[in-house]
């Protein structure tokens, strides 16, 4: 029988593996369901270093598959270049909220409103505020860039320090 090995992976890398196609879904996995409040619940558990539950991969040889796969949501066929790797086994809806969120992808656009947090931090509140309120959801939008003026910023903006700063 096999060992379980447990494995810490930085967030953006899951998300790149995801992106390419390393991770995939079993065909048997239920749809992504997971409403804009539950995504924000876990954006702001993600940011406050609070555990958001383990995830359980089954690694896999894309040269003899014992499951069917299929992509996540939103992945596109010209992005997904990679052999397969992994199949996630617990953990599908988290990892598709994170992709969605920080890929721009899905029915929801989600943005930081900086603005209320410069406020808040000029004020000295900075340190009251609950991040989940500052973090906003608006029907997808294909250009979130324009919402910058009104001190909001994407989150596919901070998917990392060198999308951050060619964005801006």
């Amino acid at each position: 029988m096999g060992k379980f090995i447990p494995e810490k992976r930085r967030l953006k890398d899951l998300l790149e593996d995801i992106d390419c196609g390393k991770i995939k879904l079993p065909s048997f996995q239920r749809k992504y369901k997971w409403t804009a409040p539950q995504v924000k619940k876990l954006l702001d558990s993600i940011q406050n270093d609070h555990p958001a539950g383990s995830l359980l991969f089954l690694a896999v040889d894309y040269t003899n598959p014992l499951i069917p796969e299929i992509p996540f949501t939103g992945t596109t066929k010209e992005r997904q270049v990679s052999n397969i790797e992994n199949l996630v086994l617990d953990g599908q809806q988290r990892l598709t909220s994170c992709y969605c969120a920080f890929y721009n992808l899905g029915a929801k656009t989600y943005f930081l409103n900086y603005k209320k947090l410069m406020e808040m931090d000029k004020n000295g509140q900075g340190s009251e505020i609950e991040f989940e309120e500052l973090i906003l959801d608006k029907k997808h939008m294909d250009y979130p860039e324009k919402m910058l003026d009104d001190g909001l910023m994407p989150f596919c903006f901070v998917k990392s320090s060198k999308t951050l700063r060619d964005s801006l």
